[in-house]
């Protein structure tokens, strides 16, 4: 990691050894609203799911912010709706819950 000095942030998923990487000035929720302005849609129409550190801007960016039941407790608090977790079809039922489905 030292190779990268400070262009980056790790979101590590302990205890797994795994880790997001960010390029510092760029995240998810720019992305969102670069790519909400692209296609011409309003922002009240962007539904984000996470579950992660790193997913918090997108929900502060998104219309709608939809966290993983296992989702970790400061982006629950973000979030909008939380549905169950992923191994128990949690995308499918917050889709039903908004009626987009």
């Amino acid at each position: 990691m030292s190779a990268l000095g400070n262009t980056c942030l790790f979101n590590d998923h302990e205890p797994h050894p795994s880790a997001d990487v960010t390029i510092k000035g760029a995240d998810k929720g720019t992305a969102i609203k670069h790519i909400a302005q692209a296609l011409n849609v309003s922002l009240d129409h962007v539904y984000a799911f996470g579950d992660g550190y790193n997913d918090i801007v997108m929900m502060e960016a998104a219309g709608h912010g939809v966290a993983m039941g296992n989702a970790v407790d400061p982006l629950k608090e973000k979030a909008e709706y939380i549905t169950t977790d992923i191994h128990h079809d949690g995308i499918y039922n917050a889709l039903k819950h908004y009626k987009l489905i």
